[in-house]
Order: structure tokens, then C-alpha cells, then sequence
């Protein structure tokens, strides 16, 4: 399938589309909670100043490197200064984030994850975070070929990306108190 028929597809919303195979999106509830939860973090900074658009699982990107391939990462962020009238009109957007962030689901394979981190920071994204429920951890990717490992004691910078962006790691997997 190209990514104009894949435009036209009926549930998109649910699926992404690999090397022209359309794949079912595994998300799940949890998978989704923290999504929201990196999406609060970087809101409350984006939305301070209005520097830039955070944006959900929704949003297909596409890969001018890559023919026929729309991935939808669980949380992503866009500088508003490199945000243009006609990216936002478009199908799938073709505007390269500058932070990516992806929450893991039970059923991600490790080359899978590998795989997307590898592609996202070839298409240029600045910073990419990889957020495990399980383990509660966060690995960072950087274009630079920094890496990192934060736990939840740790606290979430991007100073290369989001200058001044802090958000304790414990924040994201902080569910609410159960109600009695």
C-alpha cells in the first residue's frame, strides 16, 4: 500500500504503515495513561510561552528517506518557529519532529523499538524518549549519539530541544489515587 491509499484507509486512526504493510497499533491502557502524562509534561512547558505543538498517537509522520512508511509515535513535539500553514493541511505530516517520544506496549519486540529509535533520529529528530511501564525507566536518544538511562527517581531534561524542560521521571508513571 502507498501512503496515498493509506491516506484514504478507513481506520487509519488504529494502524501504521510500514514498507507499504499496514500494521495494527498496539497500544494499550496503560501504554496510553503515560502517553497523556509525557503529553501534560511538555504541554505545561510548550504552552508557557507558546514555543511549540505537542502531539498524539494520532499524527502520522512520513519519511521522505523511506517510501510508503507512516509512523505515529505515542507523543511528539514540534518547534512552532519550523511549523508551516501547509504542514498542517496534510495527510500525514512531512515536517520532521524535534522530540519523539514513544511508550512501550506489552507486545513491543526490542529490534522493533530499535528499529523505529534508528529511523526517527535519521529522519533528524533532535531528541527521542523510549518510556518503559514495566521497568519505569526512560531511555534517551539524542542525534547527537548520546544515550541515557533515567529512572524514576531521575528527572527528565531536553536542553538541546526544550531549554529550561524539566519533568521528574516518577510524574509520568504517577497514576491517580484510587478512589475510598
Amino acid at each position: 500500500m502507498t501512503t496515498e491509499e493509506f491516506a484514504r484507509h478507513p481506520d487509519r486512526k488504529n494502524y501504521v504503515l510500514i514498507d507499504g504493510q499496514v500494521i495494527e497499533r498496539q497500544d494499550t491502557f496503560l501504554t496510553s495513561f503515560i502517553a497523556g502524562n509525557a503529553m501534560s509534561c511538555l504541554r505545561e512547558y510548550g504552552n508557557t510561552d507558546r514555543t511549540g505543538y505537542v502531539l498524539g498517537s494520532g499524527l502520522g509522520y512520513v519519511f521522505a528517506r523511506r517510501l510508503n512508511t507512516v509512523r505515529k509515535p505515542s507523543v511528539s513535539y514540534i518547534q512552532a518557529k519550523r511549523m508551516t500553514d501547509a504542514a498542517m493541511k496534510e495527510d500525514f505530516c512531512s515536517i520532521v519532529p524535534d522530540l519523539i517520544v514513544e511508550v512501550l506496549s506489552p507486545k513491543d519486540l526490542a529490534d522493533e523499538v530499535d528499529q523505529k529509535v534508528e529511523e526517527w533520529l535519521a529522519a533528524g529528530v533532535r531528541l527521542v524518549w523510549v518510556i518503559n511501564p514495566r521497568t519505569k525507566q526512560v531511555r534517551v536518544y539524542g542525534s547527537d549519539g548520546g544515550y541515557g538511562l533515567l529512572r524514576e527517581a531521575d528527572t527528565l531534561t531536553a536542553e538541546a530541544v526544550l531549554p529550561g524542560f524539566r519533568c521528574p521521571v516518577a510524574d509520568l508513571f504517577r497514576l491517580p489515587a484510587a478512589p475510598g
